[in-house]
């Protein structure tokens, strides 16, 4: 499964109730995606 930038991949929970699967899938906040964001210097 191809998940966006946006998403939290550490904190993603799935549980099986009743024969339905529930995946959750949190976000990140704005500030959190720019945290993560690299800028590589180019020489």
């Amino acid at each position: 499964m191809i998940l966006p930038d946006n998403v939290d991949k550490e904190k993603i929970d799935a549980k099986v109730e009743n024969g339905v699967l529930s995946i959750d899938i949190p976000k990140l906040s704005e500030e959190e995606v720019k945290k993560a964001q690299r800028q590589i210097d180019v020489k």
